[in-house]
């Protein structure tokens, strides 16, 4: 009896060292695949809104793991690290500096840009902050499936 007892103990010890160890890095190698529902293309005096023929082709991931950020736009995708990540568990934005990384035509067309994106971890709904500039950005707002 006493030997089963310690027996039980000891399982019950590695089982939750075991199922802490699996929560805390599940809770570290999240990845975002964000689409969008809608973007606003803004300028200094108004902002456009767009709402169909472009889901497919402009998406935003990120890499809580690896701290990166993936921006595809239809023929061309940028890449980069977050330099700053603030928030907290279900609300966090990363920001950082992205790069081309391949294009279909022109490389030398598409110049590094700003990005920023927040997550809500709990409806997994998302904002993004792309090519902003003094002239202007343009805003997404939709939803992230989390990998």
């Amino acid at each position: 009896m006493m030997k089963t007892r310690l027996l039980y103990r000891r399982l019950s010890k590695i089982l939750t060292i075991f199922l802490l160890s699996l929560l805390f890095s599940a809770s570290y190698s999240k990845k975002y695949d964000c689409e969008a529902k809608v973007k606003y293309n803004c300028n200094v005096s108004h902002c456009d809104q767009v709402t169909e023929n472009f889901q497919h082709a402009e998406r935003f991931y990120y890499d809580k793991e690896q701290n990166l950020i993936t921006v595809g736009m239809w023929t061309y995708s940028y890449e980069g690290k977050a330099v700053s990540v603030m928030g907290d568990k279900l609300i966090f934005t990363a920001i950082g500096e992205v790069t081309p990384v391949f294009s279909v035509g022109e490389p030398e067309v598409h110049s590094p840009t700003i990005v920023s994106i927040t997550i809500n971890e709990s409806n997994r709904d998302f904002s993004a902050l792309f090519a902003y500039n003094s002239r202007g950005a343009t805003i997404y707002l939709g939803q992230c499936a989390i990998n």
